[in-house]
């Protein structure tokens, strides 16, 4: 949190840094965060991100659950990702067909 004199007497006002709730004087991690009362962070940038690197990760709106989507190119589960029809690649990246030298 920071704090910043009133103006007058010994009056502050506090406010939560980004990622935390609050009240400013308790904060607490805000929904799609998590963390250990003193750093929060969001929930994918920790190990509960189970998406696979061609996907994009997405709090789901509720606990600590994400929603993970194949990037374009890209075919599946968020979880498991694999060349989409028409295009051709070694797991980690995707071209289109007609774009490689099989053209």
């Amino acid at each position: 949190a920071t704090c910043q004199w009133a103006g007058t007497g010994q009056q502050v006002t506090c406010t939560c840094s980004a990622g935390f709730v609050g009240d400013g004087v308790t904060c607490t991690c805000a929904p799609g965060y998590i963390g250990d009362g003193m750093t929060c962070n969001q929930v994918c940038e920790t190990e509960l991100n189970s998406c696979h690197d061609n996907a994009t990760c997405q709090w789901a709106g509720t606990g600590q659950q994400v929603t993970c989507t194949c990037s374009a190119g890209f075919v599946g589960d968020g979880v498991t990702c694999t060349c989409a029809p028409g295009y051709v690649g070694d797991g980690m990246t995707c071209n289109q067909v007609c774009e490689t030298e099989l053209n």
